[in-house]
């Protein structure tokens, strides 16, 4: 995500552009490939604490590609802290409908839905 965030000149720009890379991807898998990250955290956090630590990391780390990007489109760093989680949280629950769907159109929509938010939404 973070070669996404560079190439692209938005927040909006960065969520459809790697909509479509997670569509592709679960889409040459035959939907048979999800999030490894998300898959492994239901079945083992918070019972394996190394486990629930790795994903706390990885979470955080996408999270705050999305922080950064959305203060560079003028929102408060506050603001876009609690953006960044909605938009890491909507996109991780359209993986899991894509692989059942067997449908890339999840990602696409929910990206799209969030760009429309993130377009109306107030920057403080």
């Amino acid at each position: 995500m973070t070669d996404l965030a560079e190439e692209t000149g938005s927040t909006v720009e960065l969520l459809r552009a790697h909509a479509r890379l997670l569509g592709g991807w679960m889409k040459a898998s035959r939907f048979r490939d999800g999030c490894p990250i998300t898959t492994v955290l239901l079945e083992m956090a918070p019972g394996d604490r190394a486990v629930t630590e790795a994903g706390r990391t990885a979470y955080a780390a996408r999270t705050a590609i999305l922080t950064d990007k959305l203060v560079s489109d003028g929102f408060s760093r506050t603001a876009a802290a609690r953006l960044a989680v909605l938009c890491v949280s909507a996109l991780q629950g359209a993986l899991i409908q894509a692989r059942v769907d067997q449908s890339g159109r999840p990602l696409e929509l929910a990206a799209d839905e969030l760009g429309r938010l993130l377009e109306t939404a107030p920057k403080a």
